[in-house]
């Protein structure tokens, strides 16, 4: 389908995840996946983290997980997951290596949304 220029969908812009506790799960992505906020209203309790190209959002709310991932391209897959369990957050299996050239672990955060880790494989 061509569709004209103005009627396209550019890009996404970010994933948005509704949280139970809002303090808690914005700590958790920043001190144990390392991601920065660029914005963080305490008042509206609504959080958004820049992770490469793409955004993640944390919405004050009550959390209904489905069948949806996010995935976070990775380095050093091994040791992210051992410095997490560290922290206490335990992958749901070993690390699974894919015919496509790459290997993953998944873990949940706070409210159970599925996060996959990964990396390419060299």
């Amino acid at each position: 389908m061509n569709l004209p220029e103005e009627g396209r969908i550019r890009a996404l812009y970010m994933v948005e995840l509704i949280v139970a506790d809002w303090l808690a799960s914005v700590a958790w992505y920043r001190d144990l996946l390392g991601l920065a906020p660029v914005l963080s209203d305490a008042v509206k309790q609504f959080a958004l983290f820049e992770i490469g190209g793409g955004r993640l959002a944390l919405k004050a709310g009550v959390p209904q997980p489905g069948n949806g991932q996010l995935a976070f391209e990775v380095e050093g897959l091994p040791g992210l997951l051992h410095r997490l369990a560290e922290r206490h957050v335990a992958s749901e299996g070993p690390i699974q290596d894919s015919p496509e050239s790459y290997r993953r672990a998944v873990i949940r955060d706070p409210d159970g949304h599925r996060l996959c880790l990964f990396e390419w494989l060299p």
